[in-house]
């Protein structure tokens, strides 16, 4: 039997515990220049999303940003590309094994194909 304990915790048939709020953190950087424009911590609720950072991008700049963030002794990464498209193919290639390096990675040859 599943309970949810006054805290907000959901308590599984099992034994374990699943937290309502689950902190972590979060880093976001430049893909070309690799300077930082948003870090810091973060504490999620449950089933909500959360806006962490505002980061200013111009519709004109075409770059690629990094996200990375941990929670729960996991890693998790991503990315956004920004502004307008298009974007270049062989920009996007060159990205492509950078993206793959993140977290949960892919096979970046496979997907350049």
């Amino acid at each position: 039997m599943t309970t949810i304990s006054r805290d907000g915790d959901l308590r599984t048939g099992d034994g374990r515990t699943i937290p309502a709020r689950v902190p972590g953190k979060y880093r976001v950087w430049d893909t070309d220049g690799g300077e930082t424009v948003a870090e810091g911590t973060f504490v999620a609720q449950a089933n909500q999303n959360w806006q962490v950072a505002r980061i200013r991008i111009y519709a004109t700049d075409r770059r690629m940003v990094l996200i990375e963030w941990e929670a729960e002794r996991e890693r998790f990464g991503n990315h956004y590309l920004a502004g307008s498209p298009p974007f270049s193919l062989a920009q996007y290639r060159a990205w492509l094994p950078i993206i793959a390096a993140l977290p949960r990675a892919f096979d970046a040859e496979g997907v350049a194909r």
